[in-house]
């Protein structure tokens, strides 16, 4: 939660470091990919934002969390346009 709460402060900088820790323990973490997308769009860095959030969807899904990748989804439309 550390994570969130970072990119809710606007500090995007320690929110990747802590989902690149995240995702070091848990590679198939589809939150952590999640956030990793957000922090990576706020930060300006849209390829990345939108790599982290199509595998975030792709985990979201295969995990059968429909409700999660249709948020992921949200997100990445909205960096597209």
């Amino acid at each position: 939660e550390q994570d969130q709460a970072f990119l809710t402060e606007g500090n995007y900088t320690e929110a990747q470091r802590t989902v690149a820790r995240a995702l070091a323990i848990n590679p198939r973490s589809a939150r952590a990919y999640d956030l990793s997308g957000q922090a990576q769009a706020k930060s300006g860095n849209r390829r990345q934002a939108k790599a982290d959030l199509e595998q975030a969807i792709a985990l979201y899904r295969g995990a059968g969390d429909a409700s999660s990748a249709t948020m992921a989804e949200g997100t990445l439309e909205a960096l597209l346009n």
